[in-house]
């Protein structure tokens, strides 16, 4: 999987400045049968999933909210993650962190897990939002 799936993906969630191509952007590389997971809900469907993240799109955009940002994570064993974590605005922590799987055939994301966030290392800093026309084609950055 690529790092854009991520940029992609913190770009829909932060209020970008073309929320409409970020959404296509996002939706072009998802599956039809992707499952997000978060707690104990569990979304299935393109359309499902989209309508879910659109609602913590609005709920994490506020001044008060959260800022999406990829970032790599090592687990207890050692190994390297990618993933996409919410930072609040207001304090320094982590209140989730999204992790994309995408198909090696299809290299579409067929499924994202929220978790809560384990060691991580930050390479945000190589974050900048994207730039996306109204069909979702990625610009510049």
């Amino acid at each position: 999987m690529a790092w854009y799936t991520e940029q992609i993906f913190a770009d829909f969630l932060n209020l970008n400045n073309n929320h409409v191509g970020a959404a296509k952007a996002l939706s072009s590389i998802m599956d039809d049968n992707i499952t997000l997971k978060m707690g104990s809900s569990v979304y299935q469907g393109s359309k499902d999933v989209l309508e879910y993240l659109e609602q913590t799109f609005r709920a994490i955009s506020s001044e008060r909210g959260f800022t999406a940002k990829p970032v790599i994570t090592i687990d207890s064993e050692g190994n390297r993650k990618n993933a996409v974590a919410l930072f609040s605005k207001l304090e320094d922590y982590i209140s989730w962190l999204f992790r994309i799987r995408s198909s090696i055939e299809t290299w579409r994301i067929v499924s994202i897990v929220a978790e809560r966030p384990d060691d991580y290392d930050l390479y945000y800093d190589l974050y900048t939002e994207g730039d996306y026309d109204n069909e979702g084609n990625f610009l510049s950055q």
